[in-house]
């Protein structure tokens, strides 16, 4: 039948092994035929789960000894091979940046200075044997003696264990003097080997136990590590697995098992069909945050403007999207060169993407509690900030209607989880919320519910839950319902007075029992044992009195708390505190620019999810596309000052631009100026006059300045000067008149019939400054 890529495709796609049919899309498969004698791996994507249970399968299946991770050599870092060779010599550990360097020196030369000098005698003025200074030749060009890594992780190195240095760590000991020999022994002989560690997702499997063919190390824990890399093991012909574990299985996976808790025990994601309506419809609005194969702005505005029905238009419009990443000569002949390639990865990726679709359009709440899990995991891991997971909370909230709850120490479990109300925050999301402080609360809740703060202060083990992750459940909210009367404020004031309390009554029995308090008043609080019910209330019985001193916390007040200890703000909605600003401001959301409103400048305010320097969408003149809450943003060159200023806001952000047409149904801006909404409001605020120079102006522009000025009401203060009394009639009224200053203000007044010139403003303490908007 022969062995090319076309028969390989067809016999998967006939054996189950692929579900897509390659004639339909022209799919060639890697054929699995030896080149230049090795064998490609088996790339196995699945998901973190799906990873450790694949490997549970084929440690049972074929035993633990005909499996092992591909191991990878580690050398040592010059600095960190010069610390361990003075360790080892017994000298104090100096800087290798303050080791004057002579210079470059081979190993060879190196072993000869050590012959010839008297740094390694056993008494002063003695000299090294030649046996001693093979044995540290050997121990330097191989493997440092006496490492300390066996006692580490399975993620660190594991020593050369064929190696044998009985010899050489009997000269640990010796009295080595000489820094600057070192530093030039470790320069010498870098590159020198740490030891092996796990390649990541690399692991070989073998008919016989594999330490029969090739050395195997034994970590701590069991996991057994080759001591020979992948190329080698490819010219052993010894199969080896390539896992990597892909964002959208984890998605799935887990949407998946949140639609069985949910409503359907039985649902299968491989059972959904391609043809379903609804799906297509989400996707052709561009709905696609959470949907990484689908989340670019480019694919975004392609879909609105395209709105594919089926799996395969969807394949051409990504295929498209990821043109602009080939080479030149690649473009130059089309990116069909390379379809085995490109078709065969984009097809399973929008495979999955539409799946993930169809979880966002049917079971709406599954999906969002698995893509914020997702997130925050990711978040975690990386150290990456939170801009996507704020994006999707605002979708959550706005097109899915659903309610965000707060963490909860009674309800949250660890990931985010379906409620009746909506979803609850996982206290993963907590700053400094790791598993294992999760489980000792999980483990201690077990038996009944918390009461109180001090309930679950007195309960749980303070080696595992400290202050710190305390006080970022209080700010968090996560003991708001268990007494409604007694706010954040309030709690956080209880728990310091709680600490306070504690570590006096911990001096106090020292005090008793040794007759000093030093020690335990400079003692961290964790090493206490958490403090007796009582602290809370020793200084005060009166909870009236306790309440008051606690103000209720500001709104703003919540929001910065639960800033700080969630990384977003669950209590209120950010646009609620600008909503009647933007509405006097006559500024337009996002949602309402449409192609109807082609050629008109216009001002809108909400967040940018997404800038892209590399798209379809950058023509000569952009430098930057944004996604602007669903809408694209083209930034030119000669607005990436403004925007350069708000990039990295947090908050609410203010553009002015022009709407354009991309398609009767797609409309797009072209960026004109940028504001941070918080700049736009203090500057409302600290605004007291409005300083407008009348003189030189006809009667029509005049009038124009008046019917400007009536559409913006608010409380600065109008002053006009330079009028003439013939044009002191148009004008009547104005000297009293308050404004509301702001940009769209401005941009109404500039460049006609006034000019940025003719505007001055005067601040509370009366000082007078041009227009800076």
């Amino acid at each position: 039948m022969g062995k090319g890529k076309w028969t390989t495709s067809v016999i998967a796609y006939a054996l189950g092994i692929v579900n897509a049919d390659p004639l339909t899309y022209d799919l060639e498969y890697q054929t699995l035929r030896a080149t230049h004698n090795t064998f490609p791996p088996f790339e196995i994507e699945v998901s973190s789960h799906g990873m450790e249970q694949l490997l549970a399968y084929l440690r049972e299946k074929y035993h633990d000894d005909h499996l092992a991770a591909v191991g990878h050599r580690v050398d040592w870092k010059t600095p960190d091979l010069f610390h361990r060779l003075c360790r080892w010599a017994n000298l104090p550990i100096v800087s290798l940046r303050d080791v004057p360097h002579s210079g470059n020196m081979s190993p060879p030369v190196v072993v000869q200075e050590l012959k010839r000098t008297d740094w390694l005698a056993g008494k002063p003025g003695g000299t090294a044997s030649s046996e001693q200074v093979d044995d540290l030749e050997i121990a330097g060009m191989q493997q440092l003696p006496d490492t300390d890594v066996e006692s580490g992780s399975d993620n660190q190195p594991v020593p050369l264990s064929w190696l044998q240095y009985d010899e050489v760590k009997k000269l640990r000991h010796q009295n080595v003097r000489n820094h600057k020999t070192l530093a030039e022994a470790a320069r010498a002989l870098h590159p020198c080997p740490k030891g092996f560690e796990a390649q990541k997702g690399g692991y070989v499997l073998a008919k016989d136990p594999i330490h029969t063919n090739i050395p195997v190390l034994r970590t701590p824990s069991g996991r057994s590590i080759t001591q020979s890399e992948a190329p080698l093991l490819d010219r052993l012909q010894m199969p080896r697995l390539q896992f990597s574990s892909f964002t959208m299985l984890n998605i799935l996976e887990f949407g998946q098992n949140a639609v069985r808790e949910e409503s359907d025990p039985k649902f299968l994601i491989s059972s959904i069909p391609l043809n379903d309506e609804d799906t297509w419809k989400l996707l052709g609005l561009g709905y696609t945050n959470g949907i990484p194969p689908l989340h670019s702005i480019s694919t975004k505005s392609l879909l609105r403007a395209e709105r594919p029905q089926s799996i395969k238009e969807l394949l051409g419009l990504y295929i498209r999207c990821r043109k602009r990443r080939l080479t030149d000569g690649e473009l130059a002949v089309g990116f069909e060169s390379r379809a085995d390639a490109v078709l065969a990865d984009a097809l399973s990726e929008c495979t999955l993407g539409y799946w993930a679709a169809y979880l966002k359009t049917h079971y709406r709440p599954a999906f969002m509690i698995s893509v914020l899990t997702h997130t925050v995991q990711t978040q975690k891991t990386t150290g990456t900030h939170r801009a996507r997971f704020q994006i999707l909370l605002r979708e959550a909230r706005k097109m899915m209607q659903l309610d965000i709850l707060g963490p909860d120490i009674n309800l949250s479990v660890y990931e985010f989880s379906l409620e009746s109300r909506g979803i609850r925050t996982g206290l993963m999301a907590v700053q400094g919320m790791g598993e294992q402080t999760y489980r000792e609360i999980a483990n201690v809740r077990q038996g009944r519910d918390f009461s109180s703060l001090a309930d679950f202060c007195h309960r749980t083990d303070p080696r595992s839950v400290n202050q710190t992750q305390i006080t970022q459940l209080i700010k968090a909210g996560a003991f708001d319902a268990l007494d409604p009367e007694r706010n954040r404020n309030h709690l956080l004031q209880e728990y310091e007075r709680a600490l306070k309390n504690a570590r006096l009554q911990s001096a106090a029995n020292t005090r008793r029992t040794h007759g000093s308090a030093k020690s335990a008043i400079d003692a961290p609080i964790e090493q206490l044992q958490l403090f007796d019910t009582l602290v809370f209330e020793e200084e005060s019985t009166d909870g009236d009195r306790q309440t008051q001193s606690a103000p209720l916390p500001t709104p703003q007040q919540i929001m910065q708390y639960e800033q700080e200890s969630v990384g977003y703000i669950f209590t209120y909605d950010l646009y609620d505190q600008y909503r009647d600003l933007m509405q006097s401001m006559r500024v337009i959301s996002p949602t309402e620019i449409h192609p109807k409103l082609e050629g008109k400048q216009i001002f809108t305010a909400g967040f940018i999810d997404h800038a892209e320097r590399e798209s379809p969408m950058i023509d000569g003149e952009t430098d930057v596309v944004l996604d602007f809450e669903g809408i694209v943003v083209k930034v030119p060159r000669h607005a990436t000052d403004f925007f350069a200023k708000v990039q990295h806001a947090q908050g609410l952000v203010l553009i002015q631009g022009m709407v354009r047409k991309q398609s009767p149904t797609e409309a797009y801006l072209i960026a004109q100026k940028f504001y941070n909404f918080d700049d736009v409001k203090r500057a409302k605020d600290e605004t007291k006059t409005l300083q407008l120079n009348l003189t030189g102006m006809d009667q029509k522009a005049i009038a124009m300045v008046r019917s400007t000025l009536k559409n913006f009401k608010g409380n600065t203060s109008v002053e006009i000067q330079g009028v003439s009394a013939t044009s002191w009639w148009a004008m009547r009224g104005l000297d009293k008149a308050k404004v509301l200053f702001c940009p769209p203000l401005i941009a109404a007044l500039c460049p006609y019939p006034l000019s940025e010139s003719q505007l001055r403003v005067i601040d509370a303490e009366g000082k007078s400054t041009k227009i800076s908007m």
